[in-house]
């Protein structure tokens, strides 16, 4: 064993802590306070995995109870402990509100509806399970002052800037990194953040001119990486009394652990919450996202967007509707038949009609132009079954 590298150690070098890919902090090292149940305390460096993994289980920390808060409801609520104290002048746990649509069309069409439909949502928290976990070998070649890192990341170049951002100040800039990500065991969003197991490697890279190489085991992957979701949807449908859907209005509160560190693939900060309408022909939508803070464990979900929320509305909604109305079958209409979309964002595209579900006026066809099957209502045209 050659070194334990703690909080306190890196902090003499202003590298304890490091910005999310969404503008939060997190800490490399704990200094004073752990935020998450399995947050790494210590970094034990050795010359195998065996000796690294004996001086780890030498390693002895006294925790001290801190006031716990696990439900994103109770975080938000007056006189609730103050998670990231860190912060100057932060008071509470909201993390950031955001809407996104026309609030006042959508609130006329609930108001003109026949039919109306709200439900309660939860999108539970997940984890990825990646056959080979997170990992990387570091070598900073002291010689030409540049880092190469070999990792298992789906986002190389924002790793290489948050290196940069981390390491800068000590003469570490983006220019002077390299990053490799050859194939990975698997990634589905999880290999996207930075994680404290990269920055230390690197450091100890930089401090010892010695490639570091660090490989999480499942245990670490499964408690201390990212997770994703964790969304409490209340979820409402506007629609005809012949079963047309009119309008959607989502609100969501989302659990968001200790730091905000989702990684959204578009401009809007509740990652595919945006696309959340669907192939559904609405006249009007709103949607509301606040994010918590929670207790629990870091966060990283850069596919957070609960896209199901229409189907499973529209499931209810239209089941509603058709003990009211219900739609009757086209005489001609059956699996194998071709049909033309002629309304709503897929509109003028054709397809092959998989199935249909009765008494609520969906098709779900496949489109050969998108490759993908939709849901859509039934205001198609048909044709002879191919």
């Amino acid at each position: 064993m050659l070194a334990v590298i703690t909080g306190q150690d890196l902090a003499k070098y202003n590298l304890h802590w490091m910005p999310t890919l969404m503008s939060d902090t997190q800490m490399v090292l704990p200094v004073e306070k752990v935020m998450y149940q399995a947050q790494e305390v210590a970094a034990v460096l050795a010359t195998s995995r065996y000796a690294a993994a004996d001086g780890m289980a030498a390693v002895e920390v006294q925790y001290e109870p801190l006031p716990v808060v696990v439900d994103p409801r109770k975080a938000l609520e007056p006189g609730a402990p103050v998670l990231r104290t860190d912060k100057k002048d932060k008071k509470d746990n909201h993390i950031w509100h955001w809407e996104w649509g026309d609030r006042a069309a959508t609130d006329r069409a609930f108001a003109a509806a026949d039919v109306t439909v709200k439900q309660d949502i939860y999108i539970p928290r997940i984890h990825v399970a990646s056959i080979e976990t997170c990992g990387c070998i570091a070598h900073f070649d002291k010689v030409n002052e540049k880092l190469t890192v070999w990792m298992t990341t789906q986002a190389p170049h924002a790793i290489r800037t948050v290196f940069a951002l981390v390491a800068g100040h000590v003469g570490l800039a983006e220019h002077k990194i390299r990053i490799i990500s050859p194939d990975i065991g698997g990634g589905f969003g999880g290999k996207v953040p930075v994680y404290p197991g990269y920055v230390i490697a690197v450091a100890a890279s930089v401090l010892t001119g010695k490639p570091v190489k660090w490989i999480e085991d499942r245990m670490e992957n499964l408690q201390a990486d990212s997770f994703a979701r964790d969304y409490h949807i209340t979820a409402e449908l506007a629609a005809k009394k012949d079963g047309t859907l009119t309008a959607l209005r989502i609100k969501t509160l989302a659990d968001h652990g200790y730091a905000d560190a989702a990684a959204n693939p578009s401009k809007f900060p509740a990652g595919l919450f945006h696309v959340c309408t669907g192939s559904y022909d609405l006249k009007a939508a709103h949607v509301e996202v606040r994010k918590a803070r929670g207790l629990v464990s870091l966060l990283g979900a850069p596919g957070e967007g609960p896209t199901a929320v229409p189907d499973t509305d529209v499931d209810s909604i239209q089941s509603v509707v058709a003990s009211r109305a219900p739609v009757m079958a086209h005489p001609y209409l059956r699996e194998g038949s071709r049909v033309r979309i002629t309304r709503g964002p897929f509109a003028d595209v054709e397809g092959i009609l998989l199935r249909t579900k009765p008494n609520k006026g969906l098709l779900v066809i496949s489109v050969e132009l998108l490759r993908r099957s939709v849901a859509v209502e039934v205001d198609c045209t048909f044709g002879a079954p191919a």
